[in-house]
C-alpha cells in the first residue's frame, strides 16, 4: 500500500510553532540547545555542518529573493527550523534550503534544525512537497521531479500522484513538457513563457511548428489567449485532405479516451495508429483501457 503521509503536508512532519525571538536573542541561548542524536528534537547546529539535499528539485534560487530573506532573518531570526537528517557527524538538508542559503549569505553561525531519519525517497518527497506548497518550482523543475520519482524509485504515475495529492493526468501532463524542444524548456524554466503557453504548444504535434509558435510568442509578446488563437488557426489551416477530417476527429476521440497523445498516419497501403506512453505503468494502463 502506498504511504500517503506526505500528502498531508509539511505540518505533519515539521512543528508549526515558530521560533519567534529575534536572532540576537536566540544566539544568547544557543549553547543551551546542544546537538543530540534524538530524532525530532529542536537543536542548533553550525551552518557549515549542513550540506544540500541531493534530491532538491528546485534548480534556480534567485539571488534577489535570497537577499530579501537574509534581511528578514537579520531582523526576525529563522521563524521555522530546517528539517535535516544525520550524515556521519554532519547533517544533510531535507527541507529549508532557502533559509539555509540565506543564513549562509549573512554568515549566521548556527541555525535551528529538527533531525529526522529519512530514506532517499523521503528526501525527494519532502523537498518536492515543500516547494509545491509554496509554489517555488517552475514547470520544468516540477516535471523533472516527477520523472525522478518514476526513474529512480520505480514508482508509477498513479503512485506519484497519490504521494503529492494530485491526479494522475496532472502528473502525466507535467512530464510531457519534457518532450518539448530544449530551447522551449529553457524558456519555461526562466519564465519567458508561461506553463499555460507551454501546454498549448505541446498540443501541436509538429515539432517544427512548436518552434515556430514559440518564436512567435517571444517576438510578439503573446498572451495565453493569443497563443491559443494562433494554435487554433494553425490547426485549421494545416494541410489536411477532406478524407482525413474524420481521421482527425477520431484522433481527438482516442486522445480523450486514452488520455495520451495519439496520431493516425495514413498511406496508400493503409496506415498506422501511434499511441504514445511515458512509462511501463502508463503502457499497462492504456492497454487496460483498450481491452477492457
Amino acid at each position: 500500500m502506498v504511504n500517503r503521509s506526505l500528502g498531508r503536508g509539511l505540518g505533519s512532519l515539521i512543528p508549526q510553532t515558530p521560533i519567534s525571538q529575534p536572532e540576537e536573542e536566540i544566539n544568547l541561548i544557543q549553547d543551551d540547545i546542544k546537538p543530540t542524536n534524538e530524532e525530532g528534537t529542536l537543536q542548533r547546529v553550525l551552518t557549515t555542518r549542513i550540506t544540500p539535499n541531493p534530491y532538491q528539485p528546485r534548480l534556480d534560487f534567485k539571488h534577489e529573493e535570497l537577499e530579501q530573506l537574509a534581511e528578514s532573518i537579520k531582523k526576525y531570526g529563522i521563524l521555522a527550523p530546517l528539517l535535516v537528517s544525520k550524515k556521519g557527524e554532519d547533517y544533510q538538508l531535507i527541507a529549508g534550503e532557502r533559509r539555509w542559503q540565506a543564513a549562509t549569505l549573512i554568515g549566521l553561525e548556527k541555525v535551528p534544525v529538527i533531525v529526522r531519519a529519512t530514506t532517499d525517497l523521503e528526501k525527494l518527497e519532502l523537498a518536492l512537497l515543500e516547494n509545491l506548497q509554496r509554489e517555488n518550482l517552475n514547470a520544468i523543475e516540477e516535471a523533472l521531479a516527477y520523472k525522478r520519482f518514476i526513474d529512480e524509485f520505480n514508482m508509477t504515475q498513479e503512485q506519484v500522484a497519490d504521494r503529492v495529492d494530485k491526479n494522475r493526468s496532472s502528473i502525466a501532463n507535467s512530464i510531457r513538457l519534457l518532450n518539448l524542444p530544449k530551447e522551449i524548456q529553457e524558456a519555461i524554466r526562466l519564465g519567458t513563457i508561461s506553463k499555460g503557453q507551454a501546454k498549448i504548444i505541446l498540443s501541436v504535434e509538429d515539432p517544427k511548428y512548436q518552434m515556430k509558435l514559440f518564436k512567435k510568442i517571444i517576438r510578439e509578446g503573446m498572451t495565453v489567449r493569443e497563443t491559443r488563437r494562433a494554435t487554433a488557426r494553425y490547426k485549421k489551416t494545416a494541410p489536411i485532405g477532406a478524407s482525413n477530417i474524420e481521421l482527425s476527429a477520431d484522433e481527438e476521440r482516442l486522445r480523450n479516451y486514452l488520455d495520451t497523445r495519439i496520431k493516425i498516419e495514413t498511406d496508400e497501403n493503409g496506415g498506422r495508429l501511434v499511441i504514445e506512453y511515458y512509462s511501463i505503468e502508463e503502457l499497462k494502463r492504456i492497454i487496460g483501457k483498450i481491452v477492457e
